[in-house]
């Protein structure tokens, strides 16, 4: 073997090493940023005429695995749902109040109507009685009360929901023009052989962003183009990403 060709096999052991080296700084940098997947790069011999020529780095891959992808995509639509759910439910009880307090009374709507009952019940016993009659109005004005804010209280809640999901539906179509824009330069890069490794990354928080807000499904095609349809089967990208809508 030559001198030349020693130094070339050197050398190009030295340039993949720095490869790996940048490969593996990168996933020490990015460790804790959310969305990173570890990369790992893949290192290969070369030859010309049936001899060794040295080594090269011909792929950084991310380390994603697609069962682990799958569980995550759903568990963060089971989150979601579970979230908005809890936080509604949350809101519609204070609404309707509490059945003790610290002062041993309650704030719901039964305990201000088991007063005005009691209020009556002394009054259509002592009719005559001034002060009684006073408490009783009381106690039905404090009943009316609370029934129209607890109504406006719902209404105010269904407005919120109403912009609430209008917000979901414009988070779904912006992942979804990401992914559609991603998805060409993946498959682009993919038939020169390059890494997509941090395109895929990018792709991969688009995809959860959207799970997060509806139930989906997705599927990668061997050219690296991502599909995706609802849980019901309806197709929300196939090529085109076309938008949802949504009249609060």
């Amino acid at each position: 073997m030559s001198f030349g060709a020693i130094r070339s096999i050197a050398t190009s052991a030295l340039m993949a090493s720095q490869a790996r080296i940048q490969v593996t700084s990168s996933n020490i940098a990015n460790a804790d940023v959310e969305g990173y997947s570890r990369k790992t790069a893949v290192q290969v011999a070369t030859t010309a005429g049936g001899a060794g020529t040295g080594t090269s780095v011909v792929a950084v891959t991310s380390s994603v695995n697609k069962y682990l992808l799958s569980d995550l995509v759903g568990a963060s639509t089971v989150l979601g749902a579970a979230e908005v759910t809890d936080a509604k439910a949350n809101a519609l009880q204070a609404l309707f109040g509490n059945t003790t307090s610290s002062d041993g009374t309650g704030t719901s709507l039964s305990d201000t109507l088991t007063s005005l009952e009691t209020a009556i019940a002394s009054l259509a016993g002592t009719p005559e009685s001034s002060t009684l009659n006073g408490l009783a109005v009381d106690s039905l004005d404090a009943v009316a009360a609370q029934l129209r804010e607890t109504s406006t209280g719902i209404q105010d809640l269904r407005a919120d929901a109403d912009a609430e999901i209008d917000d979901a539906v414009d988070t779904v179509n912006d992942a979804l023009d990401s992914i559609a824009e991603l998805n060409t330069q993946i498959v682009a890069l993919k038939a020169m052989s390059q890494s997509t490794a941090d395109l895929e990354d990018q792709r991969n928080s688009a995809l959860l962003s959207i799970s997060s807000q509806i139930d989906v499904t997705y599927k990668v095609k061997s050219s690296g183009e991502m599909l995706l349809s609802t849980a019901s089967g309806t197709t929300l990208l196939n090529g085109t990403a076309p938008h949802l809508s949504y009249a609060p």
